[in-house]
């Protein structure tokens, strides 16, 4: 049941969906879906920073040794580099001269912007005119798939940035390039889920199969509730801290320790996804989406489980404490199988509901390791509720 006053514009959405997806056949494209559908956009924010500058709030920190093969079709080494002297930027310029004119054989001509966390993002501008984003991060493994998803994405028209060049391997770090696409808005939570249950339905279609790409695992921590470890937590979460070693609170430990057992034991055909479906990783443009970025959080899970993700999450912006309330989350779940043309039995939305509880628990287990905050004392007033739509027991 789709709730709120947002609904309405959801239910818009989706029949122009529908319409569509039949006009095509029973597959819509991407040009078809969403065709003169115009969506309002009572409160947009405006994009505070280009888009091709991998936007995000959430600080990600790997850390996996061993090396792999990437390449478009899984063809291709890494190349790797050695950098002389100590930098505490990866992407110094005399790094990305060389990189850009060995990789993508053009020297630079100016940088456009830099972003640096604990990964390093620069745009700039090509001697030939081009310009793209060029991208380091702590290496581990399972990068290769995911640049793998977003290349073959990017062919399929799916609007994300496409890959340049081979992926080449700096002291302990990956660099990527990617096709720069700048503007676009964050689109409202006012808007509703439709767009964002439309794109995800997107991308899960046009995704290649698990099997045709390198391994994504393991999957990032705020989704790895299927880590191999015999702890609760993974060995480190995103800032590469052990929340294993932070005390309670109880509730939290409790529902993630029934919600790790409950996916672990969930068997269903893995689709690729997103798995930080986030407001602030998708520019729109006059109603219609021009970019998904953060292609480091591709993963392959059940379809019921991409979808709880981003429907506990999706209206985030990237202030604190932002998540969607419980309203939102069933919004977004309905949606998703309106975009998807199906009908889900109970115990796929109880799925849903429960890989959605992951995401949020995680988020306030971190809080809770840092002695508080926005997320914690959120999910604190809605634990009771999502673990009942979960069917799941109270702490």
């Amino acid at each position: 049941m789709l709730v709120g006053g947002s609904a309405l514009i959801t239910l818009a959405y989706i029949a122009g969906l529908a319409a569509a997806t039949r006009a095509f056949g029973g597959s819509a494209s991407f040009a078809a879906i969403g065709a003169g559908i115009s969506v309002p956009l009572p409160s947009q924010r405006r994009l505070g920073r280009q888009a091709g500058s991998a936007p995000g709030g959430r600080a990600r920190h790997r850390t996996h040794r061993h090396r792999h093969r990437f390449g478009r079709g899984g063809a291709g080494r890494i190349g790797a580099w050695t950098v002389s002297g100590h930098h505490d930027s990866v992407l110094t310029d005399e790094v990305i001269s060389g990189w850009c004119r060995g990789t993508l054989g053009a020297t630079f001509g100016r940088v456009l912007f830099r972003r640096q966390h604990l990964s390093e993002v620069v745009a700039v501008q090509l001697a030939d005119g081009r310009q793209v984003v060029v991208k380091a991060r702590p290496f581990e493994d399972r990068l290769a798939g995911c640049v793998a998803v977003e290349a073959a994405l990017a062919k399929a028209g799916f609007p994300c940035p496409g890959p340049i060049g081979e992926p080449m391997r700096i002291g302990g770090h990956l660099v990527t390039a990617e096709t720069l696409i700048p503007g676009g808005d964050l689109l409202s939570p006012a808007c509703g889920s439709g767009p964002f249950a439309i794109l995800l339905a997107q991308l899960i279609h046009a995704a290649p199969g698990v099997k045709s790409v390198p391994s994504l695992s393991p999957a990032p921590p705020w989704t790895g509730w299927d880590h191999p470890g015999t702890r609760l937590w993974p060995d480190r979460d995103d800032r590469g801290q052990d929340l294993n070693q932070a005390n309670g609170p109880h509730w939290v430990d409790d529902a993630a320790q029934q919600v790790r057992q409950r996916m672990r034991s969930y068997h269903a055909p893995a689709r690729i996804g997103h798995g930080d479906w986030e407001s602030q990783n998708i520019r729109w443009r006059g109603g219609q989406p021009l970019a998904v970025h953060d292609w480091d959080s591709v993963i392959a899970q059940p379809e019921e489980a991409i979808v709880g993700l981003a429907a506990a999450v999706w209206p985030a912006a990237g202030g604190p404490g932002e998540a969607a309330s419980v309203a939102q989350t069933e919004e977004l779940i309905s949606a998703y199988q309106m975009a998807a043309g199906a009908t889900w039995s109970g115990r796929q939305v109880q799925v849903a509901w429960t890989a959605g509880l992951w995401v949020r628990l995680f988020n306030a287990k971190k809080d809770a390791a840092d002695g508080g905050g926005a997320q914690l004392d959120r999910l604190a007033s809605e634990i009771t509720e999502r673990l009942s739509r979960a069917r799941l027991r109270p702490g």
